[in-house]
């Protein structure tokens, strides 16, 4: 159960990391 949690987690992270960048990469790009 424990280690289901922490995939969970670890998933969402990687999820948000994904997002921020592509954000970044998007605000990079208007600004060129």
């Amino acid at each position: 159960m424990a280690n289901n949690i922490k995939e969970q987690l670890f998933s969402e992270t990687k999820f948000q990391t994904t997002v921020w960048l592509i954000h970044d990469n998007l605000l990079n790009t208007s600004a060129i």
